[in-house]
C-alpha cells in the first residue's frame, strides 16, 4: 500500500515525539507553532530553570524537571511513552511529518528493523533560502544483514549517527536504561553507542526523505564529536569506554543474545579510525529552488532510494509534501520571535 497523504494513519496510537529543552522557551514557543498543526503525541521533558507557561496543545504533555542531568531527563521521559514508536526531536529542528509516518509504516511492515532515518536539511536564520545537505558526502548505508555483528561492523567503518531516527521505544528504553546504569559520561560517546546499540537491535533502514530541518545557528560546537575520536584513540577516555562495552553487553543479553565483547571493542576501534570522514567536493548546481534541489538530490543519489515505495508514481506526492512543509517551516521562522 503506498501512502498517499499523512490521514492514511493515526500516528496518536503509535508514535511519541520527544522535545528536549533547557532554558530556551523562544525556540520551544516556535516548536509548538510548528507541531500544533499535526495530530501527534508530543512529550516535552523541560529541564529549564523555570517552567514555561505559555499555553501548549491539547495534544502535547509538558513535563518539567529543574536542572535535572540530560541522560536522567531523557531515561524519565522515555519511561512516560505508552506507544510502539519514539523519535526524538530538537527544540530547535523540525521533523518533516510526512517522512515520520513513512517511517512509521516501514517499520510496522518490517519486524527486523530496529529503527529508519531520512536526510537532514541544515539552514542559518540570515539565510533561509538556501538550505543545505548537512550530510553532504557522507554515504548513508541500509545495515541489513542478517547478524547483529555484521551490522556492527558494516556501521562501525561507515558510521551515521541515529539519534534522531524513528525507533522502537522498547530498544530506546532499555538502551537508556544502561547508560544511566552505567553513567557513561561523555555526550558524543553517548550518541555513538545509541547507534551501535541500534545496530544489535535490528536492522537500520535509510531512506531518501528529507527527516529534520536543522537550525544551524545555536548547535554546540561540534569540533568536540569530531576530536571524539582522536580522544578514543589517544586513550582519553579510558573509563567511559569500558562502559561502553559493558552497556553494549548488557543491552546484547537483554535482547537474548550472546555479548561480545571483543567486537565491541573493535567496532569502537574501526569507529575511531573512520570517523570522521573527508567529504568530497562538489560542484554546486545552479537550481532556482535550493530546497527543490536537495529533494532532487535525495531521491535519485542515494543508496536505499525509491526501492521501498510500492509505485513510482509516488515520487511527486512525496516532493510535494515536502516542498509543503518546509514551506511551513520558512513562515514558522519568519514570525517567531527567535533572531
Amino acid at each position: 500500500m503506498i501512502l498517499q497523504s499523512r490521514e492514511k494513519i493515526n500516528l496518536v496510537n503509535h508514535l511519541t515525539i520527544i522535545i528536549p529543552t533547557h532554558n530556551r522557551p523562544q525556540y520551544l514557543s516556535r516548536a509548538m507553532k510548528y507541531w500544533k498543526n499535526y495530530t501527534v503525541n508530543i512529550l516535552i521533558i523541560d529541564s529549564s530553570s523555570e517552567k514555561y507557561t505559555d499555553i501548549l496543545p491539547s495534544s502535547v504533555y509538558y513535563i518539567h524537571k529543574a536542572n535535572e542531568g540530560y541522560i536522567v531527563k531523557i531515561l524519565y521521559a522515555l519511561n512516560q511513552v505508552k506507544t510502539k514508536f519514539v523519535a526524538f526531536c530538537a527544540d530547535d529542528d523540525f521533523s518533516f511529518f510526512d517522512s515520520l509516518c513513512f517511517g512509521l509504516s516501514f517499520l510496522q511492515k518490517n519486524d527486523d528493523y530496529s529503527c529508519i532515518q531520512g536526510k537532514f536539511i541544515g539552514f542559518f536564520l540570515n539565510d533561509i533560502n538556501n538550505p543545505h545537505n548537512l550530510d553532504k558526502g557522507i554515504k548513508q548505508i541500509t545495515l541489513d544483514q542478517d547478524q547483529d555483528i555484521e551490522r556492527l561492523v558494516a556501521l562501525s567503518k561507515n558510521y551515521f549517527h541515529y539519534y534522531y531516527a524513528l525507533h522502537r521505544t522498547d530498544n530506546l528504553r532499555l538502551i537508556f536504561s544502561e547508560i544511566h546504569k552505567h553513567n557513561l559520561q561523555d555526550y558524543y560517546l553517548m550518541e555513538a553507542l545509541v547507534a551501535f546499540c541500534t545496530a544489535i537491535s535490528g536492522k537500520i533502514a535509510n531512506t531518501d526523505k528529507a527527516w529534520s530541518a536543522r537550525e544551524r545557528d545555536v548547535k554546540p560546537d561540534r569540533t568536540q564529536l569530531a576530536a571524539l575520536p582522536k580522544r578514543l584513540l589517544n586513550n582519553e577516555l579510558a573509563v567511559d569506554t569500558e562502559k561502553f562495552i559493558m552497556i553494549m553487553s548488557e543491552v546484547t543479553r537483554h535482547l537474548g543474545g550472546e555479548p561480545k565483547p571483543e567486537y565491541y571493542q573493535q567496532a569502537l576501534k574501526n569507529y575511531s579510525e573512520n570517523y570522521p570522514r573527508k567529504h568530497p567536493k562538489k560542484k554546486p548546481i545552479v537550481h532556482a529552488n535550493k530546497f527543490y534541489r536537495l529533494l532532487h538530490q535525495f531521491k535519485y543519489n542515494t543508496l536505499f532510494g525509491w526501492n521501498v515505495y510500492d509505485d513510482i508514481d509516488c515520487k511527486p506526492l512525496f516532493l510535494n509534501n515536502e516542498m509543503a512543509t518546509w514551506r511551513k517551516i520558512k513562515s514558522i521562522i519568519a514570525t517567531s520571535q527567535v533572531q
